[in-house]
């Protein structure tokens, strides 16, 4: 959601958990979806145990109707450890972006700037955890390229880092 529209965001994303649950049934991959984008809107929020409760919710039926090596269900694992790092529960955000990872490297390869923007979520939680050479290790292998030519405001903060070295 872009902007400050949350409320007719969430309006329109809960009018449509029920349409899609109705017709789809909770095991459609829509359904999930549609989970995931209430959970993204509650994440801008700053709302992040909302965000949480349905992340955590997707997850489940990302996993049943995709499968655990599924690139939708590597997201999910990613937003989760997004949202365990904006609740400051470091170490569950570091789990959550290591099973992403591999998840990731299987699924779109090394060179996939998703896989570098990982990598950097890995580095960014071993950081914040208080573990600084492991950080590096996950910092080095991500090429600058492929952060510069897909930033975004959240993965600025890995380029920096990379611009230091």
């Amino acid at each position: 959601v872009h902007g400050e529209d949350h409320p007719k965001a969430l309006d329109y994303l809960l009018r449509c958990e029920a349409i899609t649950k109705t017709s789809l049934g909770e095991l459609h991959p829509e359904y999930a979806s549609t989970l995931n984008n209430i959970g993204i809107v509650y994440f801008n929020k700053r709302e992040f145990k909302t965000a949480l409760d349905y992340y955590t919710r997707c997850e489940a039926l990302t996993k049943a109707s995709l499968g655990e090596s599924h690139t939708t269900y590597a997201s999910t694992l990613g937003n989760l450890g997004n949202v365990h790092t904006s609740l400051r529960e470091y170490k569950k955000a570091l789990e959550y972006y290591l099973r992403c990872e591999s998840i990731t490297k299987a699924s779109v390869g090394e060179l996939h700037p998703t896989y570098a923007f990982t990598l950097c979520n890995i580095g960014l939680a071993y950081r914040n955890n208080g573990k600084y050479t492991k950080a590096l290790e996950y910092f080095h292998p991500v090429s600058y390229t492929h952060l510069r030519a897909h930033e975004t405001g959240r993965n600025l903060v890995c380029r920096l880092l990379l611009e230091k070295k």
